[in-house]
């Protein structure tokens, strides 16, 4: 096979305007090769995925002419063999890397090259069921250093986290050989030759990360460990001294970890507090399916974190969790599937009192847990500053309690509450109607509700939705304020009707009534047609 494959952008004007594939191109010529697609992508970059199938050998890429791939912005790599390191230096404008079912390291050494010789300009990479080792990856990742983001999915052998220091001269050693949990004890690094093999065997589990991200995404690694790395190991290993867990990622501003289930696993054998795990800097931090056995997590250094979201942790409890809402940044939180985060919410410091009401800044608060959320404390805290409030799916709760009920009024900044998929609650909080300035109220898929609150709804309130909301029988007129402007139904069978035209508040102005099986409530709906100004 002596010809090659031309790729010109110039000259491909079908293939890089209207994206069309190259299905037939390489018919008879790479007979492993499934799809060859370039385009330009969102934002008017050229864009190259390559699909290879099982049999698709390294002979491939001698049949692609690089040289003419210097615009290339972005790369996608699916089931293909090494890419030799002479041919992706061709690619000197390219930006995005995204690597699905690798077998080994994309970048395999020839003759006497090094790390040092090729320095890639990509800041965007992902990486889809990597199937080499984790100190291999490592070693990919030192050809980019102006990597900022980084997404790891599926990736089963990376079995440790840590972050890569410059000065680093040896191998890093396996935090299993380093630590005692009980006490923290350090044992020295022993370089015999009864445990080097279990420590190379090991090392081959660590991922170092470059020093250098800014955001990071991990997901369906199911036995990766964050691991905590006392000062005195990071000296034996060569490494600068203060990398607790991610400490050394000290631009990191997301972290997303999803789908690993023992990434805390280490710190709840700990039998005193450890340090920080993540850095300072982060504004972003999501952690979903996160087990342990009441592990304490040390939040309380994260202050330019804005968005906590923490999902299905179980026993994880926050530590420092009131000095994040009290006085940091945060504007969003989302906790489920976490009932014991607020365990314990540690009561406010004598000064407290001394600080503004105003000093919380969360605005945004989900949760599946109305009991851990509307607790006094917590409400007196975020009573300025909250203005949405969502219950997503509490499966336990069925009346609000007079303590809760209580604790909601505290809340007089919120605007809108959503209440979806509480299978079990009968009812709304009955104070609802003395939230000031409550401005919107939801109600989806709550089965139980037969009605709304007897007291009526807020003075303020001007959107009402009920939606799928099976046995709510009716909407009474004292339940609509004078101040409403929109009200939606749907799909609600067991309301048949609405008020009377003059019991409807006049500033009505959108009514919205679909998937209803009532043919009287049509004929209402029909008859206000002219009164209300729109009527769907």
């Amino acid at each position: 096979m002596s010809s090659k494959l031309k790729i010109v952008p110039n000259c491909c004007p079908f293939l890089l305007f209207l994206g069309l594939a190259l299905h037939a191109l390489l018919s008879g010529v790479a007979s492993g090769l499934d799809n060859l697609v370039c385009r330009k992508n969102y934002k008017s970059e050229y864009s190259l995925d390559i699909k290879g199938m099982i049999n698709l050998d390294s002979t491939f890429w001698n049949l692609l002419a690089f040289d003419n791939l210097t615009e290339l912005k972005e790369l996608k790599m699916h089931r293909c063999p090494p890419l030799p390191l002479h041919h992706f230096h061709m690619l000197s404008s390219l930006k995005t890397l995204r690597l699905w079912r690798s077998s080994s390291i994309i970048f395999p050494l020839v003759g006497g090259e090094s790390c040092a010789e090729y320095q890639f300009q990509v800041e965007c990479m992902s990486i889809v069921e990597w199937g080499a080792s984790a100190k291999e990856l490592t070693q990919l990742l030192a050809y980019f250093p102006n990597l900022s983001e980084l997404n790891l999915w599926d990736c089963d052998k990376i079995l440790w986290l840590g972050v890569a220091e410059k000065r680093a001269k040896t191998t890093p050693v396996p935090p299993s050989s380093a630590v005692k949990a009980d006490g923290v004890q350090i044992e020295q690094h022993q370089q015999q030759d009864g445990t080097r093999g279990e420590e190379e065997i090991a090392a081959e589990g660590l991922l170092l990360l470059p020093p250098q991200l800014q955001q990071l995404e991990i997901r369906l690694c199911p036995e990766l460990s964050l691991r905590f790395n006392p000062v005195d190991y990071n000296r034996e290993a060569g490494r600068t001294a203060g990398g607790q867990g991610l400490q050394g990622l000290r631009f990191l501003r997301s972290l997303d970890i999803t789908g690993c289930p023992r990434f805390l696993s280490f710190y709840s054998s700990l039998s005193s507090s450890p340090c920080f795990p993540f850095p300072a800097s982060l504004e972003c931090l999501t952690l979903e399916g996160a087990v342990g056995t009441a592990t304490l997590l040390p939040l309380s250094n994260l202050t330019a974190l804005t968005n906590l979201s923490i999902w299905g942790c179980w026993d994880l409890r926050g530590e420092g969790l009131r000095p994040l809402l009290a006085q940091g940044p945060l504007t969003k939180l989302t906790v489920r599937g976490t009932p014991n985060l607020f365990t314990g919410f540690e009561p406010p410091p004598p000064h407290e009192h001394e600080l503004p009401s105003s000093s919380s800044k969360l605005q945004e608060l989900d949760t599946d847990d109305v009991a851990s959320t509307l607790a006094a404390p917590i409400c007196a805290l975020l009573s300025s500053s909250l203005t949405e409030l969502r219950f997503w799916e509490d499966k336990e709760v069925e009346r609000f309690t007079k303590e809760q009920d209580e604790a909601l009024q505290l809340l007089t900044s919120l605007e809108r509450i959503r209440f979806w998929k509480c299978d079990k609650l009968q009812c709304l909080p009955a104070g609802l109607h003395r939230l000031p300035n409550l401005k919107r109220l939801d109600i989806y898929r709550c089965a139980a509700i037969r009605s709304l609150p007897k007291d009526g709804l807020p003075s303020s309130l001007q959107g009402l939705e009920i939606d799928s909301c099976s046995t709510n029988r009716s909407v009474p007129k004292k339940c609509l304020p004078s101040s409403l402007q929109k009200l939606v139904i749907i799909n609600c069978p067991a309301i048949r009707s609405l008020p009377k035209v003059g019991d409807l508040p006049s500033s009505l102005g959108e009514l919205v009534v679909r998937d209803s099986e009532s043919e009287e409530l049509r004929r209402h709906c029909h008859k206000l047609i002219g009164t209300v100004p729109i009527v769907i």
